[in-house]
């Protein structure tokens, strides 16, 4: 009975801890930001389905962070800025300008 009285608690906490995350991520949210359903949607669902709402508003609510760059599309691995050929090229282009406005400068 107590062991019950525990779990029972914890589920609580978590429910709440959860419903306050979500309610403040999604207040603080801009408007145009938001997806699939108005702030005053979300509010609402969160509010009446704690657990749940606040389960949701994570998984498809909330703006997605960017994902960083891959070599070769979909499924290839993060490119670091030092692999990045873009990056290394614009390295480049500013050294040789460098070396154009300077013509002192044989490095």
């Amino acid at each position: 009975m107590v062991n019950m009285t525990r779990v029972a608690l914890l589920m609580f906490v978590v429910q709440i801890g959860a419903a306050a995350a979500a309610l403040i991520s999604c207040l603080s949210t801009e408007d145009d930001k938001i997806q699939k359903l108005s702030r005053i949607g979300w509010i609402i669902l969160i509010l009446l389905f704690p657990l749940v709402g606040a389960l949701v508003w994570f998984a498809i609510g909330r703006p997605r962070a960017p994902r960083p760059r891959v070599a070769g599309g979909a499924g290839g691995r993060v490119v670091a800025p030092d692999d990045d050929p873009d990056f290394l090229r614009s390295l480049d282009d500013r050294r040789r300008d460098r070396k154009d406005d300077d013509p002192e400068q044989s490095r």
